[in-house]
């Protein structure tokens, strides 16, 4: 079955392995390898030259260890101090010592020198050191700080220390202790190289109002130049700042909490150096802090991040990790590391009460989906204007179009080829009153177009953006007079579109954990006293971390597990969607997890509950404890699957209670289907500080779950497409007023079939004749459907085990691959030992074809994010679909041609492109092999088919071929013989081998649309 949808694009691109620039940039690192030492990662064994590598060592650092820190203490230092001696011989030059988030060393050493070191006494492993980037973004009263603040709680943050891991802190500001002026500002910032001294002293210390401590761990041109770690963390960027006062300046909500200041990321650029985190993480623990922010993430978060490793260890230690989810948007899987970290609180973000959609109304109708962009003049006066699209045949306005034609007019203009500000500029030239920038992909709502600095001044028409069907529906509106409403519409309580969605591509699991509001007024680096809003999740996630500390005061002796799990109880699940038209619809758990934080909420209730959890990490399973419940993705057939979790509760208050056990689902529709029920105790009751466990049992029905229909090719961009067939609510724990908490639970099920192969049976039917049998024993009421490929290659399973938490690394193993002829079109297929959440990444394929049959590959066919073809640069969460595009490797032009065939949590790969693109026709015989390439991590191949050479096909002309049996009806199989669809109970078909003049292929490779884990593919040889 051909399955593809086109796209017109096309460009010009150096490589298909562009993973080591856009990764860079990224913030992902590399780590053990297949092949090599395996103490020593992939992506230092592909470097070359001076390479920044953390070095762990055998012993467990402090965060986790149980027994004497002291003694610990110095098996560590005796490692360590036995490594740098070791490393001197190799030239190797010490950045940074870690001994509480990880026993490590880093260093900066030439690459060639790095499988010798990994030899050295006490080695665990050595891994490039990867980098990560910053996540820009009347919020008391919405949250409940105000009262949290107030009598009777009285908790402003007194005697807290919360660290801040970001790019510095401005202590001079009047909101962070400082007296509030530029000229002192611009004094202390000259001592930004050495540690603040006279005046500057006083703002900066243990002594100090706001600012009690502090490292910068990259200096003031990372990554322009290497790291210049100095003691003065004064910020120049102005990020952190932000940050800063959000958790505890004069306004922030925990105001008296004191600040570490750690700085990790670059005044230049958006970077955050890996090797700084790390060291930055470890500074904290030290500094006895007991909440630390990071507004700073990498898209498509994995458990093979070793921050996310160290931040669990941290986390155990009690400490609270607050990080930003991301700003990637409602695509599935895209949530961002260290925030899926299993310890650390992860954040969305949502609307502050000053967010507002601006309606537009027109002679019969409303378009309600409009915002106002960050960067428009103010909307002072409500305007009331003729329409005008474009002008001319120039609707795009990236140039500027003649003053005056569009005098007193609201400009329409589509998305494209120039930036929104660039637009609104040229719109302004033309004499517009107001300017309406049109999304240009269906269903797109209003996007937050960013300014582009390079846009000429002033802008002076309003500027709006509106979704793509808006955009239609307003085109032929054109000349009638549209309405803009100055006072707007409040979208307090909704997540923002840029935030990202989970669940974790690792394991499923529910993230993020909680939303806050995330655009605080807050303060301006460098200005003295000034200030302006901060959005993103970076301003949400510092609003969490206060909030964390206020909880923190009231409960000192609660770990961090307890404090991530009260939050997440008492969260206002009240959080709405708003959908690209306008119209709302309660928010799915893998975009907001618990709700929008409430901390009054949380410093008064009286019931604490949580899910106990096993998490993975570099040092073995670890018991955790989560304020959610996580089903994660289920492969379900023709029966009732059942699933436990262990909850414990505790009654926090002086009196016994009774309280009742409630399931709710998000969608009523999804409890209508009946797939989905629960078990659990009606009700259960607790002494005055009793702690016990509950079960929560849920119970899927396979035969009543919906059909899956999930194309992440084309829909990758789009969360909305899996809301349908996940499953999610909360469950209620209620015992009254200010003693009931709610824990959000998810489940992502899959309706699979049981197809298989039951074998070849020879018989006779007017000659020799090879039957080919099929069943699909368990599907119930899914039918098999089943894709045919030439068999080109197949692999055992590696016997080697998967890198793990921690690694910076990731391990593909290719199990089968082959292709398909279809017409003027070749399908190249792979399939693996082990599934991806997401096509997006860690895996790319890399088809090699040999055009001319000459041995040299002449054409690579790859998948790769839509953004690295237009424009995103490759960059992981610039788009989320994935296509099928080409490379000619000797001129190295590209083309992006179809999105790529899969489907989510799957370990199948189907990619379609012509065959003239690769400069064949039928009858022609070429070579084909696949690498499978870590594109995440390393950038490095993990595995390929065949080990060396290609393997032949002729075009046109498959070897093996299945054909209707003459005797049976031949429904099941295509007219083609490329697809067929088995019934419950089988089917069989005939196979036919054409001979070896038709290539090399030594069979059939089945790809399976519907199959369980594990059974998504077979071969079949004669």
């Amino acid at each position: 079955m051909l399955m593809f949808s086109l796209l017109a694009t096309s460009l010009s691109f150096d490589t298909v392995s562009a993973a080591g620039s856009s990764l860079s940039r990224l913030g992902v690192g590399d780590a053990a390898g297949l092949s090599g030492t395996p103490k020593v990662g992939k992506g230092v064994l592909a470097s070359s030259g001076p390479t920044e590598v953390v070095v762990q060592l055998n012993s467990e650092p402090l965060a986790t260890f149980t027994g004497s820190k002291a003694a610990q203490k110095n098996i560590i230092d005796n490692e360590q101090t036995g490594i740098i001696k070791a490393a001197a011989k190799y030239n190797a030059t010490v950045l940074a010592q870690l001994d509480t988030a990880l026993n490590a060393v880093i260093f900066s050493v030439d690459a060639s020198k790095v499988p010798a070191m990994a030899q050295e006494l006490n080695v665990k492993s050595i891994n490039k050191v990867q980098t990560y980037t910053l996540m820009d973004s009347d919020v008391l009263n919405q949250i409940g700080a105000t009262q949290a603040q107030n009598a009777p709680y009285n908790l402003r943050g007194q005697g807290m220390k919360v660290a801040v891991l970001d790019s510095g802190i401005d202590f001079t500001h009047a909101s962070l202790g400082g007296p509030g002026t530029v000229d002192f500002y611009n004094t202390c910032y000259a001592q930004r190289n050495v540690a603040p001294s006279g005046a500057c002293a006083n703002y900066f210390g243990s002594s100090a109002p706001k600012v009690i401590g502090g490292y910068d761990f990259v200096g003031e041109n990372w990554p322009n130049t290497g790291l210049q770690p100095d003691p003065n963390p004064i910020d120049a960027e102005g990020h952190g700042t932000h940050v800063a006062d959000i958790i505890a300046g004069s306004s922030g909500v925990a105001p008296d909490a004191k600040v570490i200041s750690i700085k990790v990321c670059s005044a230049v650029a958006t970077s955050c150096s890996g090797t700084a985190l790390l060291e930055g993480v470890d500074f904290a623990a030290k500094a006895g802090v007991s909440v630390m922010n990071l507004s700073i993430g990498a898209s498509y978060g994995q458990e093979e991040d070793d921050l996310s490793d160290a931040i669990n260890n941290i986390v155990a230690s009690g400490i609270v990790a607050v990080v930003s989810a991301g700003n990637d948007g409602n695509k599935p899987y895209v949530v961002s590391s260290s925030s899926t970290a299993f310890g650390a609180i992860s954040v969305a973000q949502t609307a502050v009460p000053s967010d507002k959609l601006f309606p537009i109304t027109y002679p019969g109708g409303t378009i309600t989906n409009v915002i106002l962009l960050s960067w428009s003049p103010p909307f002072n006066t409500s305007i009331s204007a003729p329409l005008q699209y474009g002008v001319g045949t120039n609707k795009l306005l990236c140039t500027a179009p003649a003053a005056g034609s569009l005098e007193g007019k609201v400009a329409l203009v589509d998305r494209g080829t120039c930036s929104a500000s660039i637009k609104a500029y040229n719109a302004s030239v033309g004499g517009a009153v107001a300017v309406l920038i049109a999304n240009n992909a269906a269903a797109a709502g209003p996007y937050p177009f960013s300014y582009d600095p390079t846009t000429p001044t002033p802008i002076t028409a309003v500027s709006f953006s509106i979704g793509y069907e808006d955009g239609l529906t307003l085109r032929s509106k054109v000349g009638q007079t549209v309405s803009i409403d100055k006072a707007g519409v409040s979208i307090a309580g909704t997540i923002v579109s840029t935030s990202a969605r989970g669940p974790f591509l690792s394991n499923n699991y529910i993230k993020p954990d909680i939303g806050a509001p995330g655009a605080s007024v807050s303060a301006n680096v460098g200005s003295g006293t000034g200030t302006s809003a901060f959005g993103g999740t970076s301003g949400a996630a510092p609003v969490v971390a206060g909030s964390a500390i206020l909880l923190k005061q009231k409960y000192p002796n609660f770990n961090a597990y307890q404090i991530k799990s009260l939050l997440m109880n008492t969260a206002d699940t009240n959080v709405e969607s708003l959908n690209y038209d306008g119209s709302m619809e309660p928010a799915p758990i893998t975009r907001i997890g618990g709700g929008e934080v409430r901390v009054n909420q949380a410093v008064k209730n009286g019931l604490l509950a949580y899910a106990v959890e096993t998490g993975r990490t570099s040092k073995g399973n670890v018991t955790y404890g989560t304020g959610s419940l996580s089903f994660g993705y289920q492969a379900i057939n023709n029966n009732v699957k059942v699933f436990k979790k262990t909850v414990k509760v505790t009654n926090l208050t002086k009196t016994g209670r009774l309280y009742k056990y409630t399931p709710k689902f998000r969608d009523p529709a999804d409890a209508a289907t009946g797939a989905v029920s629960f078990q659990g105790p009606s009700q259960f009751w607790l002494n005055p500080g009793q702690t016990q466990d509950i079960t929560v049992q849920m119970m899927i029905n396979g035969p009543k779950l919906r059909p899956w229909n999930l194309d992440a090719g084309l829909n990758g961009n789009d969360g909305t497409t899996i809301d349908e067939l996940e499953y999610d609510g909360y469950i209620l724990l209620d015992g009254g007023a200010d003693n009931s908490v709610t824990l959000p639970w998810q489940v992502f099920p899959h309706r699979v079939a049981d197809t298989s192969v039951r074998g070849l049976k020879k018989g006779n039917y007017n000659g020799p004749i090879t039957t080919l049998q099929m069943a699909n024993d368990l599907g119930g009421p899914t039918v098999g459907n089943v894709d045919v490929f030439q068999l080109l290659g197949q692999n055992g399973q590696q016997s080697t085990p998967a890198p793990g938490p921690g690694s910076n690394d990731v391990k593909i193993d290719l199990k089968a691959f082959g292709v398909q002829d279809v017409g003027a079109y070749l399908q190249f297929a792979a399939t693996t030992y082990g599934e991806r959440a997401t096509p997006v990444t860690p895996a790319e394929f890399d088809f090699y074809v040999d055009s001319n049959n000459d041995g040299v590959a002449d054409y690579v066919v790859f998948n790769r994010e839509q953004g690295y073809f237009t424009g995103g640069g490759g960059s992981f969460g610039s788009d989320g679909r994935v296509l099928a595009g080409i490379i000619n490797l000797t001129t190295g032009a590209g083309t992006a041609y179809f999105y790529a065939d899969v489907t989510y949590n799957s370990a199948n790969m189907i990619l379609t492109v012509p065959k003239s693109a690769l400069g064949i026709t039928n009858g022609k015989t070429i070579g084909v092999r696949v690498e499978a390439v870590d594109l995440y991590f390393t950038g490095e191949t993990k595995d390929s088919l065949p080990a060396s050479g290609f393997t032949k096909v002729k075009v046109g002309s498959p070897r093996f071929v299945l054909k209707a049996l003459p005797w049976t009806n031949a429904g099941t199989l295509s007219a083609d013989g490329l697809s067929m669809a088995v019934p419950v109970g089988g089917t069989q078909v005939q196979f036919v081998d054409n001979g070896a003049a038709n290539g090399d292929a030594s069979g059939l490779l089945l790809m399976y649309r519907d199959g369980a884990p594990g059974r998504e593919a077979d071969v079949v040889k004669p």
